[in-house]
């Protein structure tokens, strides 16, 4: 009488026919709520870029026919993480002071990312500083924030570029996170940059989460998707201490008058295009729209990065005395001829793989469980001087061909959420 009582289930005694599944009547929107706080944690810390320094190359390299120095320094910025940085410069030097550019990584980057700058941009006089940002690559810091503490740290590597009496003008050159970051700093700090070059930019990281979920998951319900947001956006702000709604680069761009360059990829499926252009029109400043072939990692064109050198060239005010250095492309606008591209990166890397480095947002819906898109980086190839018998061979440090001991190849069955970086 008591099993067929209701008063047995106001009893603590077990069911008399256990479910040999226990999560088959789970609740679905429990399930997705274990999706989305993975997904969290993917946004604030993607697979993590792993290197050895002398991935960076020799510190001392030659370009054509000038030899160059990297400097590595430490910066502290205000949270009080150290910053690992590179300072790519001339042996040389034919003046005292020279333009820097500040290179700006996507979330799953580095330093590493900046080598393609460095071979651009060094023949030509400009110097490159690097850096990886707080919780990237060898800095401090466990979380990334995709820009909202990431100007904080470009703020700290300003502060010390403009502090060194052999700097002169600064530009900054960011991809995805890295463009976002370089809008955001210039909208508080309206002197102290010259120019920019903000490839995929997203406008909000909000918007980019959910076009992302209607591209790759139709199925999730507009209003799951909407409270799934509002757990990740306090989940994220009691782990890395910054609101995702704060981050919008539209609102930004409209406080921005540094003269700007917008790059997008018209196959970018991560960061669509309606995204850059957002931001484009909200611009106050100078501005151009450049678009070309590729996805969001794909390597840029070659017309691409010229029309960055001759841009850098006309704003950052470098002046051009007898012919170019042998082995740099430029661009006809600043009257130079074009000549062969450099060797000396890797255009070696394999076509398949991803160079410069990242898959941005590193963001994989990992309802699969194969864990999350990987990314590939790019090797140095950066080519070490003949020295004199008398020279220091130590002052050329170690060439290290290899590439990053986690890189690999993204599976097919990760979908890619997006490069917010």
């Amino acid at each position: 009488f008591f099993r067929l009582s209701p008063l047995r289930f106001f009893c603590c005694e077990p069911p008399l026919h256990p479910s040999p599944h226990p999560l088959f009547f789970e609740c679905p929107m429990n399930r997705l709520s274990h999706a989305w706080e993975d997904l969290c944690e993917l946004v604030i810390r993607p697979q993590r870029a792993n290197y050895r320094p002398s991935h960076l190359g020799p510190t001392l390299f030659q370009l054509g026919d000038s030899i160059f120095q990297r400097t590595d320094l430490e910066i502290i910025n205000p949270r009080g993480f150290v910053l690992q940085c590179s300072h790519f410069e001339p042996k040389h030097r034919p003046q005292a002071k020279l333009p820097c550019v500040i290179y700006l990584h996507g979330n799953c980057g580095s330093r590493l990312d900046a080598l393609e700058a460095v071979v651009l941009l060094l023949p030509y006089n400009i110097t490159v500083l690097a850096f990886d940002c707080s919780g990237s690559g060898h800095s401090g810091g466990d979380y990334i924030s995709l820009g909202h503490y990431e100007r904080q740290d470009l703020a700290a590597v300003v502060e010390y570029l403009r502090k060194q009496p052999t700097v002169s003008r600064l530009g900054l050159w960011g991809r995805s996170m890295g463009a976002v970051t370089a809008i955001m700093y210039c909208c508080r700090d309206q002197t102290a940059i010259s120019a920019i070059v903000a490839d995929s930019p997203f406008s909000t990281l909000v918007q980019v989460m959910v076009d992302t979920v209607r591209a790759n998951r139709p199925w999730i319900p507009e209003l799951a998707t909407r409270l799934a947001l509002r757990a990740m956006r306090r989940s994220i702000l009691s782990k890395a201490w910054f609101d995702i709604n704060e981050l919008d680069t539209v609102s930004a761009a409209r406080h921005c008058p540094v003269p700007i360059i917008f790059a997008h990829a018209r196959g970018d499926d991560f960061v669509g295009r309606q995204h850059a252009w957002l931001v484009h029109e909200a611009y106050a400043g100078p501005k151009r729209f450049l678009e070309f072939e590729g996805d969001h990692n794909s390597e840029r064109p070659e017309h691409f990065l010229t029309e960055v050198v001759a841009f850098f060239l006309e704003h950052l005010s470098v002046e051009l005395s007898g012919t170019p250095p042998r082995g740099t492309a430029v661009s006809a606008a600043v009257g130079v001829a074009s000549a062969p591209a450099p060797t000396l990166l890797s255009d070696v890397a394999p076509a398949g793989d991803l160079a410069p480095t990242d898959v941005d947002l590193g963001l994989a819906l990992d309802l699969d469980g194969k864990g999350p898109c990987a990314d590939h980086v790019g090797q140095s190839s950066l080519s070490e001087p003949q020295l004199d018998s008398g020279a220091d061979p130590d002052a050329t440090g170690e060439q290290n061909s290899s590439l990053l001991d986690t890189s690999g190849r993204a599976s097919n069955d990760c979908v890619p959420l997006a490069r917010a970086d």
